[in-house]
């Protein structure tokens, strides 16, 4: 425990990582892990199969750029979208988020 790994360099950058704790390996049956292997073959055969078919798409794909029309459009410079979390509400239009009254009209 608290021993040091020896710099590590990965995608991200280089990372030194130390051992916090140990736990001791453990042997199951089949059964208690067959729906979990099930799964995970499945999903990595979607996966296969996806990858395949997205593959097979792009060479099919016949895709010209055409410069002078591109030239043509002109950018608008518009402020980013709002992350869908700060409008997914079932709030009516104006009403604070913040559980405050509303002003009430006289």
């Amino acid at each position: 425990m608290g021993q040091d790994s020896p710099i590590v360099e990965s995608a991200q950058g280089f990372h030194l990582l130390k051992l916090a704790a140990r736990q001791p390996g453990h042997d199951r049956k089949f059964e208690e892990v067959k729906g979990q292997l099930l799964a995970r073959i499945g999903r990595e055969s979607r996966t296969k199969e996806f990858d395949e078919y997205v593959k097979k798409l792009r060479e099919k794909a016949s895709i010209k750029i055409d410069d002078a029309e591109l030239e043509k459009i002109a950018v608008s410079s518009v402020s980013p979208p709002t992350p869908a979390a700060a409008i997914s509400t079932n709030l009516p239009v104006g009403t604070p988020r913040d559980n405050t009254a509303l002003p009430v009209k006289k």
